[in-house]
């Protein structure tokens, strides 16, 4: 099978070559000869070294990306897109920690979560219909959506994915509106699409306010999501604002002020979430998001730049008037201290600080970063403002990217991670979540 997929790929490859001879030979204004197609082929080693004598994992996935892109007819054109993954090589990642009895949560990420005997998988990514004129994008099908929390999150062997419609209109020169109705997700980590009845709650769904194990997954009859953007680019400033509505589920506004003097740049965020009436008719072990929850979160940034470097400070509070919800199946939160591992999704009266050092040779095409995270928080236990029943933690994450000057479209990205715990070591409260330090390297090859 494997084989066979590989095969499949070379086959689309070649069967676009020998299309394109053909085109060649097509009137010059035929809209097919404009037709494109891209990759993408990635190499991902995971290695996490956890602390004491839980078990350490380490995996190798590589994969295949083609996109298949029409030329313009009026203003219309077709994407097709599909991903092969597959391990090459690895630890025995199905079997559990000895300690834990858990699977490996981060090793498993870059294959199907949902079936963890299959390392050989495909999948549809792209398959959408757009419309482009002067000031207007309409897009209809499976697409990318980037957000402060619907988002690619492009972290593993493959983003998430969204299927809906998006409209994007240019009012003017400095002011833009942005429409998304979204029906279906692509979990990243899995090889299904899911509703968001199906998909809500998928993975693991914590702790509800009172301590009991939250069950809301298939509780609601949720249509989909729909997403408001209002952007607004100045000279120096810039204004966004979002209006997230999960149908029969909450509404989330965000804001989002930047302002640029000098070589500093100075962002704020703020997000105030509100439950839907249709959780009171639910058991509480059931809802996900309880009628008296109000998660709010103020994010701030300040960002300085010069020649080569930059460096950056933030600072993310979540108030405890609740625990700031976004359901994990359907992207990552990206306030100023969201980060690789460190994320403000099920926290509340919980401080984030961040630290970043950034350095980048043109020349070399050679980049540096290096990041301190701190949360400060809920203690283990306050159910009712750490949903994941997680402690506090300091965590260190640095970053190398090379692109290679001789070959275009070749990269190389190494993200070493270090995250401990600053209370708690049980082992059952770090497996998979602290206590551990783990080496990312990722080859990406684009075409």
């Amino acid at each position: 099978m494997k084989i066979f997929k590989l095969v499949t790929l070379l086959f689309l490859s070649t069967a676009y070559a020998q299309l394109e001879d053909s085109i060649s030979l097509a009137k010059k204004d035929h809209f097919i000869q404009d037709a494109t197609l891209q990759g993408e082929v990635r190499n991902f080693f995971m290695q996490t070294n956890n602390s004491g004598q839980l078990t350490d994992y380490y995996t190798n996935a590589s994969g295949a990306h083609l996109l298949l892109n029409s030329g313009k007819w009026k203003n219309f054109d077709v994407r097709v897109g599909g991903r092969y993954i597959t391990k090459t090589f690895s630890s025995d990642i199905s079997e559990t920690d000895t300690q834990t009895e858990q699977f490996t949560k981060w090793e498993f990420e870059l294959y199907d979560i949902l079936n963890r005997t299959n390392f050989n998988l495909f999948i549809i990514e792209e398959l959408n219909l757009n419309y482009q004129s002067k000031n207007t994008q309409v897009q209809l099908g499976n697409m990318l959506v980037e957000t402060p929390m619907f988002s690619g999150s492009d972290g593993r062997m493959h983003p998430f994915m969204y299927r809906g419609l998006q409209f994007n209109q240019l009012l003017e020169e400095k002011h833009s509106v942005n429409f998304w109705w979204l029906t279906h997700t692509l979990v990243r980590s899995t090889t299904e699409w899911f509703n968001n009845n199906d998909a809500i709650g998928l993975l693991t769904n914590g702790f509800q306010p009172n301590g009991q194990v939250a069950q809301y997954q298939n509780q609601y009859h949720s249509r989909g999501s729909g997403i408001f953007n209002y952007n607004f680019q100045g000279n120096d400033v810039n204004l966004e604002f979002y209006q997230f509505h999960l149908d029969d589920i909450m509404t989330m506004s965000f804001l989002e002020l930047r302002k640029q003097i000098d070589e500093f740049n100075f962002g704020v965020q703020y997000s105030y979430q509100y439950p839907l009436k249709s959780n009171r008719n639910l058991d509480y072990v059931n809802r996900y998001i309880q009628p008296n929850e109000r998660p709010q979160v103020i994010s701030s940034r300040v960002r300085y730049s010069h020649s080569n470097y930059r460096l950056t400070g933030a600072y993310s509070y979540s108030l405890s008037t609740g625990r700031m919800l976004f359901p994990k199946e359907l992207g990552r939160d990206w306030y100023y201290t969201s980060t690789a591992r460190s994320r403000m999704e099920g926290l509340g009266d919980a401080h984030n600080f961040l630290i970043k050092g950034e350095y980048y040779l043109p020349k070399n095409n050679l980049y540096f970063g290096l990041e301190y995270i701190q949360m400060l928080g809920p203690e283990i236990n306050n159910y009712a403002l750490n949903k994941y029943n997680i402690d506090e933690y300091w965590q260190v994450n640095a970053r190398i990217r090379y692109d290679l000057n001789f070959l275009k479209g070749v990269n190389f990205d190494l993200l070493y991670i270090i995250k401990q715990n600053l209370n708690n070591h049980d082992p059952i409260n770090v497996f998979n979540r602290s206590d551990y330090n783990q080496f990312n390297f990722v080859t990406n090859i684009y075409f």
